[in-house]
């Protein structure tokens, strides 16, 4: 059997209960079009209902249709995609690609609206939406490159430094955070000017930067030492240090942002840290490396893929503990929640070489329908 004929991947949808959560879908990718195989990013676009998908295997951005979960579009890029971003106001969603590329795509139409060479081997995107502006992270020339996304056009290139990743910004300050992985430093950038405006010593690895909602602060992940960082904006110095796990990496807050959810890739727990305090609350043992984190802000869940198990651990904001594990098969990568359905999409791939007994999948690229199938609580057992 060939490795492709065994290699399935999907978007595992799961729809929030009061009191019980649920597969619902298995919406499958690989068709006569798409080759997709590893997904590496998953937006939703509340202006048309939307999920956008992309992986690192295959020139095309699969779309579905939230309210039918059915693919409605394929989206030829120049190479396979990076990073997407949602820019409602301007109707378009921003990918970057594995080229010197950045693709806008029209929103109304699922089409390709412009592509603009920007060097530098594009990866990571945030947006700002009142200048209309898109930040990208172009490794290869060690700039953040800052595009009109209105204007399609490129208004500055600001060097900064090496292994630049996942910028973000932050309203209250007007200024774009940015760590470098490969160096101790998180870099900042002055959205008014464009220009650099501090470096910040922070432990080796930063990983992943959060703007709090009230704005007041921005947190660091450090996976060397498994340190969250606590940055005031303003006055762009660190505040604090909170020591959370092991390996530390993507983090999210609640809906009021009064507690702060880590995953520690290494120690196999979601620690919480109290935003208020800056302390750490307690540290939640969950499956084995947890990855990517979602905030549920309906259902007021958190939930967590893992990058060796084939689950989605939900965990109760309210009570800070496990209140189920859904199989959704390997490996679970990236998560997009849709505001409309109140549902989580989790985009995962089996990997290569693996046969349809061990993978856990179906080896047929077609929508698996799973409604209504709970979830067994000893999973987490």
């Amino acid at each position: 059997m060939s490795r492709t004929s065994v290699c399935v991947l999907a978007v595992a949808l799961m729809t929030a209960g009061l009191n019980a959560q649920w597969l619902e879908d298995t919406i499958g990718l690989r068709d006569s079009v798409s080759h997709l195989f590893s997904p590496q990013c998953i937006e939703y676009c509340p202006l048309n209902g939307h999920v956008y998908v992309g992986g690192s295997d295959d020139d095309i951005l699969v779309v579905i249709d939230c309210a039918t979960n059915r693919k409605v579009a394929w989206i030829d890029l120049p190479r396979p995609a990076r990073d997407i971003v949602n820019a409602n106001n301007v109707r378009h969603v921003f990918c970057t690609v594995n080229s010197d590329n950045l693709v806008a795509i029209d929103v109304l139409g699922d089409t390709v609206a412009w592509t603009m060479a920007i060097g530098g081997a594009p990866t990571d995107l945030c947006y700002e939406p009142q200048r209309l502006m898109l930040y990208c992270t172009t490794p290869n020339t060690s700039t953040i490159t800052v595009v009109d996304a209105l204007w399609d056009t490129i208004v500055a290139v600001e060097p900064l430094h090496s292994g630049l990743i996942r910028p973000v910004y932050c309203p209250s300050s007007d200024r774009v955070f940015l760590p470098a992985y490969n160096t101790d430093s998180v870099f900042v950038l002055d959205a008014a000017t464009n220009r650099r405006s501090a470096a910040l010593r922070v432990a080796e690895l930063p990983y992943w930067v959060l703007s709090h909602p009230s704005g007041q602060k921005v947190y660091c992940s450090c996976r060397w030492y498994g340190d969250v960082y606590v940055i005031d904006p303003y006055g762009q110095q660190v505040l604090r240090t909170i020591h959370v796990g092991d390996n530390t990496g993507q983090m999210c807050f609640d809906s009021a942002g009064t507690k702060l959810y880590c995953a520690n890739f290494n120690s196999n727990d979601i620690a919480v840290v109290d935003c208020t305090a800056d302390t750490l609350l307690k540290r939640i043992r969950v499956r084995g490396a947890p990855k990517a984190l979602l905030y549920n802000p309906v259902n007021h869940k958190v939930y967590c893929t893992h990058a060796t198990a084939g689950v989605v651990t939900i965990i109760s904001a309210a009570t800070d503990s496990v209140i189920s594990t859904i199989e959704v098969g390997l490996v679970p990568t990236a998560m997009a929640w849709d505001s409309v359905h109140n549902r989580t999409y989790v985009a995962r791939s089996a990997p290569g070489g693996m046969d349809t007994k061990e993978s856990g999948c179906s080896m047929k690229p077609e929508v698996r329908i799973e409604s209504g199938k709970e979830t067994a609580e000893e999973l987490y057992a």
